[in-house]
């Protein structure tokens, strides 16, 4: 499993949400700010891929 970070590291310490390409083990784990962002990131590495978006914390 691949654990990339938000964009900016001040804010990962608020990651909360986990954005992972179906199908596969690669993800990010970005605060809300940034759910857009790792979507258009990971499009680019697997196109056509269905991205998925979970929290991951309360």
């Amino acid at each position: 499993m691949m654990h990339m970070l938000c964009q900016y590291p001040v804010c990962s310490q608020y990651a909360d949400r986990e954005v992972k390409a179906e199908g596969t083990s690669f993800s990010y784990l970005v605060c809300f700010s940034d759910v857009s962002w790792a979507k258009r990131e990971i499009l680019k590495d697997f196109p056509g891929r269905r991205v998925v978006v979970q929290i991951t914390r309360n």
